[in-house]
């Protein structure tokens, strides 16, 4: 037997093992905004290994972090091909999977983050189903954090913000319906280009959470943040039924039950890291505008025009009156 065939005949021997060793194995493959080392991302790989840990190995996961697959559109788009999986998104990018998502970040909808839970978890039910129509399956919810408007100007009106060159999410429909209500016309780019954008001064004012604004690094490029929650941003993690499916009974149900649970706890970490993200933005120079009661009024008004304009277009009617309904509802306890 020569040296060559000796060769071949090991890297058919390895290739046979590794087929083995992965035969049976699941692979989910996730894509994220989420940059590498933030919160969102550490919680997802911590969940990952433990998944693996206890289905033995056999659920596997690979995950691209910081949008290097893309906008959520772009994840999207590759869920429904087959070259992803899952993804961790906000309601941006969960709405091109099924638009009921979008009643969750609904401009001044909820008051604080436990009303906000309580409704989630009523119409969780719903969602899950609606999902699961549009063929993918709701492994949990979390949070994004309370959206603010950061900028290079300092913003106390409406007429400020006007004047300024402010960010739009491209495929974002609320807050671009939010900004058109207003009389404010954004400019649309994808999060990828906010930053360029912000450099370069094709943008001096961007919607954000506290801390997405410190892990993406604009708070670099601003000195003001209007102290105003314009809406309560969040996010889920779903998964292709598809490729769910592939798992056996046990494995889906311990799946399921470790998703939810990281979540919960993602959603804690994630709230206490937007408090903290707030003071470390206050210790890097940027200062929070207050807004006048005359203001907020303002934009409550502006609010309701825009519930007003997508319920039945976006959404059943019918689903912003639950969320309505049960806002009032928590208030009353």
């Amino acid at each position: 037997m020569t040296a060559r065939t000796k060769i071949i005949n090991l890297v058919t021997i390895l290739c046979l093992i590794l087929s083995t060793a992965l035969m049976g194995k699941t692979v989910f493959k996730l894509g994220t905004l989420a940059p590498q080392e933030s919160t969102w991302v550490n919680y997802m790989q911590m969940m990952i290994k433990d998944v693996q840990t206890q289905s033995e190995g056999e659920i596997q996961f690979k995950l691209y972090p910081g949008g290097v697959l893309g906008d959520e559109r772009d994840m999207v788009r590759r869920m429904q091909i087959g070259q992803l999986h899952g993804g961790a998104m906000t309601t941006v990018g969960l709405s091109l999977i099924q638009k009921e998502a979008l009643v969750f970040q609904l401009p001044l909808m909820f008051e604080s983050n436990e009303e906000m839970d309580y409704v989630r978890d009523k119409l969780n039910a719903r969602m899950e189903e609606t999902f699961d129509k549009n063929g993918y399956v709701l492994l949990g919810w979390t949070d994004v954090g309370p959206a603010y408007i950061f900028s290079r100007h300092k913003i106390q009106s409406k007429e400020d913000l006007r004047r300024t060159r402010i960010w739009g999410w491209t495929d974002d429909q609320i807050a671009m319906a939010l900004f058109r209500e207003a009389g404010i016309n954004p400019i649309p780019l994808s999060i990828s280009e906010v930053m360029p954008s912000l450099q370069t001064g094709v943008l001096d004012t961007v919607p954000s959470t506290p801390l997405a604004c410190v892990a993406l690094q604009w708070f670099s490029r601003v000195k003001y943040m209007m102290d105003l929650p314009l809406s309560m941003s969040i996010g889920a993690t779903v998964i292709t039924k598809k490729q769910f499916d592939k798992l056996a009974p046990a494995e889906q149900k311990l799946l399921l039950e470790i998703a939810k649970d990281y979540h919960r706890k993602l959603t804690l970490k994630v709230r206490e890291d937007n408090i903290k993200a707030v003071e470390a933005l206050k210790q890097n120079g940027i200062e929070l505008v207050p807004v006048s009661e005359e203001t907020r009024q303002e934009w409550e008004k502006i609010a309701l025009g825009v519930r007003n304009k997508l319920a039945g277009r976006l959404y059943p009617q019918q689903l912003q009156d639950e969320v309505i309904r049960l806002t009032q509802e928590f208030r009353s306890r």
